[in-house]
């Protein structure tokens, strides 16, 4: 994976409709040609795609990434990012669009684990190798297959491999410095649940650090240590994320004014709210609207 400047490109947004009930859908087999990359694009859901067939690079924001047959694509709502395949050949990928929030429901303490936020950032490898989790390729192999043939139960079946797919994918996040187990993540998750679950129910108030360390009973310095070792991020900058997430929503599905959405998922100023808004997205709040609304 090497970083190159995207940022110059055309951007625009796909939006995906999905199910209310069960928010999962699957492509058909699509055929990705070897025409440069002129302008990326991003989805609403998080977006998973297995490679069948063929070589090339994808482009998720500023990181290039090769790719080959049996290979995962995981990528994030609002990221922008395009494949092209290697010059004289076409690859061969299926996609499924997904909520996992919305799909599974876990214990407390393990919700966030659904959250794919996490699953981005700039050291976070997108296209995911079997060399790096053999299983995954398998899993989301089982997903697409669940999801064209549509045997009874399979959306239980489904949801079972989504819960399964995410636990996997946070395994694979990276940790600054050493390494830390699975073990040590899994208990960090654990020490923050009180946290997660706050900023949740609260993210449009405003929220101090020290409060929620409070609520899970430790330091600001051990809370900050124990965001990055969970989820690769520090406290305010999840909070920031998760009010950007509910705002794409809400500019996507309502016509309300974006002074007034900005005002509802917490930003204290129109222009504190733009400025986060483009740098997760890449698109001012007017210009997301726009590419969302048919």
């Amino acid at each position: 994976m090497h970083n190159q400047s995207y940022s110059a490109l055309p951007r625009t947004l796909s939006n995906i409709t999905l199910d209310r009930e069960f928010p999962c859908g699957v492509s058909g087999l699509h055929h990705h040609k070897d025409d440069p990359i002129t302008q990326l694009h991003a989805h609403n859901y998080l977006e998973i795609g297995y490679c069948y067939e063929g070589t090339g690079i994808f482009v998720v924001e500023n990181k290039v990434m090769p790719f080959a047959a049996g290979d995962i694509c995981v990528i994030p709502a609002s990221l922008m990012h395009l494949a092209r395949s290697t010059v004289g050949t076409i690859s061969l990928w299926t996609w499924t669009y997904l909520d996992p929030i919305r799909l599974v429901t876990l214990p407390p303490s393990e919700q966030s684990l659904l959250d794919p936020m996490a699953l981005s950032g700039p050291d976070f490898v997108n296209i995911i190798k079997p060399a790096a989790d053999a299983s995954v390729g398998g899993i989301v192999r089982q997903m697409i297959d669940e999801m064209h043939q549509a045997s009874p139960q399979y959306r239980l079946v489904v949801r079972g491999l989504v819960c399964t797919l995410m636990a996997r994918l946070y395994r694979l996040i990276p940790q600054t410095g050493a390494k830390t187990p699975i073990t040590d993540r899994r208990d960090s998750l654990h020490r923050i649940s009180k946290a997660l679950e706050y900023l949740a129910g609260h993210y449009t108030e405003t929220i101090r650090i020290g409060d929620l360390a409070d609520r899970c009973r430790v330091s600001v310095p051990t809370l900050r240590r124990l965001f990055h070792r969970a989820l690769g991020t520090p406290p305010l900058e999840y909070l920031i994320r998760l009010r950007i997430q509910m705002a794409s929503s809400l500019l996507a599905g309502t016509d309300r004014p974006i002074l007034d959405i900005a005002f509802d998922v917490g930003f204290e100023t129109l222009s504190s709210f733009n400025r986060h808004f483009k740098r997760h997205t890449g698109l001012s709040p007017r210009q997301w609207r726009k590419k969302a609304t048919p």
